[in-house]
């Protein structure tokens, strides 16, 4: 045996070595959980007997009839869109406000620090403060309104059909824009300065810069915003349903999460809501796979 071929030996070793414990612990907290879950699916099951009644693929046909798990879907994809939207929008622009040099440091670093708080404080706690400041009687933004003249606009924002969805859509975007502003300025400060400097000799204003500069020259960044956003979307849509509206008013506001946390915990039926939970699976899969392909796309054609 040569030289090169005990090399190559003790590199396949050391491979070995930090591949197997990964791919162990993948199995065991990813793929077993997965197979568990597909599996109680095609079981009636309370999740504390040991009696299990297989009913194959009758739980998921039940799903589709039900009308409040489609509303949920709705719901999602209704959050998911004006997330995507506001948290794209607002990161960009407060970027390109905090980094093109329109106010001084010490007021960007401040505005910085304010607009990244909420990213560090819990979703939990983000709910509970927003269900104050929304309450219908006394909540901050109703006395708001109500000084400056505008009491007819006042409503039970999280209580009622036509505000519930956008008020839970503003509270999770704002929530989550400051931590994306942070990556997008962080992309602006790698754009070299010369090229500012030489479309501002041209005359290029500061939107015609943003819109033909920036943007073109961060594209990888907002497409990291995007699937970021989409991934932790359909996760974290039950953590603020849960702290604020808890599915209401009349499931008006359910979400595919909190629809598998009422099955599972308050209906004691396991077998049901982890069928929930794999549709949950599949549409994630879905649209991630779905954005990806287009964000590639889109990449080529530039």
């Amino acid at each position: 045996m040569n030289k090169l071929d005990i090399r190559n030996g003790a590199r396949s070793r050391f491979l070995l070595l930090f591949t197997v414990p990964t791919f162990a612990l993948y199995v065991i907290f990813a793929i077993i959980p997965l197979y568990s879950g597909i599996k109680t699916s095609l079981y009636e099951w309370s999740g504390y007997s040991d009696v299990r009644t297989f009913v194959g693929l009758q739980n998921y046909m039940e799903l589709f009839k039900d009308p409040i798990f489609k509303e949920s879907i709705m719901n999602d994809m209704l959050i998911l869109l004006g997330k995507e939207i506001l948290i794209l929008a607002l990161a960009v622009l407060l970027a390109a406000l905090l980094t093109r040099k329109l106010i001084s440091k010490k007021e960007a670093g401040f505005y910085r620090f304010v607009l990244f708080l909420p990213c560090v404080i819990s979703v939990v706690v983000i709910g509970i403060l927003w269900s104050f400041v929304l309450q219908p009687n006394n909540g901050f933004v109703n006395e708001l309104l109500k000084l400056v003249g505008f009491e007819s606009w006042t409503h039970a924002w999280l209580g009622e059909y036509k505000t519930v969805i956008p008020s839970v859509i503003m509270i999770a975007s704002w929530a989550g824009i400051g931590l994306f502003m942070i990556t997008i300025i962080a992309a602006i400060n790698d754009v070299p300065e010369e090229i500012y400097e030489a479309a501002r000799i041209d005359g290029a204003s500061e939107t015609r810069q943003l819109f033909q500069i920036t943007l073109p020259l961060i594209m990888e960044q907002i497409k990291f915003v995007i699937i970021t956003v989409l991934y932790t979307t359909l996760n974290l849509n039950f953590v603020i349903i849960m702290s604020t509206t808890g599915g209401g008013p009349n499931y008006q506001s359910e979400v595919m999460g909190s629809y598998i946390y009422r099955f599972a915990f308050a209906s004691n039926r396991v077998g049901y809501a982890s069928a929930a939970a794999v549709i949950l699976l599949i549409i994630s899969t879905g649209l991630a796979l779905l954005v990806k392909r287009v964000l590639e796309r889109n990449s080529e054609e530039l």
